[in-house]
């Protein structure tokens, strides 16, 4: 496949939509994803929210390159968030969602979604996708990495050590994202690594945070799509890339759609490697909870005696 092979499905799934609504209501970051539908649909309205927590945790700025390369800057709607209203945010959505969530991003998409609505939005667009099938986490890379090792002509005498070292790869992987051992070998068994991950992600992980968006966005009367979750988009990008075609190990995932986005984007965003870290509400800081960012342990427990009362 070509990057104007990849343009073309796409574009199909956007010319879809404006078919069935009308005009395109994009929810857009500083990513590629939603920037690559952004350039492609030229939508009648942008919406973002600022995450106010320094470059790590926001695209912001990222954002701001694309939509002012698009000449789409009065389309644009920005939703600031209020700190002072977590807690009181947290209570609905989570009763809303119906169950303890892992995910950092349930305030700003209830405060995205509930800005939308004041709009009068009732279908918007969303980038998410290819993350999961076309190895965009940088888990896949470093467990690509890893694992590659066993491939070096330096090592071929090691392998059994390198075994020992890394373990099983769909143990490990399993321990990675938080899901049955058992459940992740049978995903994975049989396939190649890279595809394999993005299997498990597209089984395992996705329809969680998807269900987690559909049920605020449904709260406030909207309904997402998203393109690149479209069966031939994902038969496509999953099962016909080759590896060479996804990720350049230790650098980037999602290639082809980068390559893409390098005739549509500026360069630093088609470009920008792995964020590690953000975007996203560094929760236990804004609680005062002494951990790591990646430890979800009492974010949790707050879900928890929110749903319990």
């Amino acid at each position: 496949m070509t990057k104007n092979d990849l343009r073309k499905i796409i574009k199909k799934e956007i010319t879809n939509f404006k078919k069935d609504f009308g005009e395109v209501n994009l929810m857009i970051s500083g990513g590629v994803d939603s920037g690559v539908l952004a350039a492609l649909s030229k939508p009648e309205h942008l919406f973002t929210v600022h995450l106010p927590f320094g470059h790590m945790h926001d695209e912001f700025n990222d954002m701001l390159r694309t939509i002012y390369h698009l000449g789409l800057r009065d389309e644009l709607v920005v939703v600031e968030l209020n700190l002072n209203e977590f807690d009181d945010v947290m209570k609905k959505a989570v009763k809303i969602i119906g169950r303890p969530i892992p995910h950092y991003n349930i305030f700003p998409l209830f405060c995205l979604f509930r800005e939308m609505n004041k709009q009068g939005v009732k279908h918007a667009m969303s980038g998410d996708g290819p993350d999961e099938s076309m190895c965009g986490y940088t888990r896949h890379l470093i467990m690509n990495y890893l694992y590659k090792s066993k491939e070096l002509e330096a090592f071929k005498f090691y392998r059994g050590m390198i075994d020992k070292i890394l373990g099983d790869s769909a143990e490990t992987y399993a321990k990675l994202v938080g899901k049955d051992v058992k459940i992740v070998k049978e995903i994975m068994a049989g396939r190649p690594l890279l595809e394999s991950m993005c299997k498990v992600d597209m089984e395992l992980m996705r329809p969680d945070m998807d269900n987690m968006s559909d049920r605020l966005a449904e709260h406030f009367k909207i309904k997402i799509h998203r393109p690149y979750q479209d069966n031939t988009v994902v038969d496509n990008l999953m099962f016909s890339l080759p590896e060479e075609q996804k990720v350049v190990t230790g650098h980037y995932g999602k290639l082809l759609l980068r390559e893409l986005a390098s005739d549509l984007l500026p360069e630093e965003i088609a470009w920008r490697e792995q964020k590690i870290g953000g975007p996203l509400i560094p929760v236990n800081k804004i609680k005062g909870w002494d951990l790591p960012i990646s430890d979800k342990s009492m974010y949790l427990k707050y879900q928890e005696d929110i749903l319990n009362g």
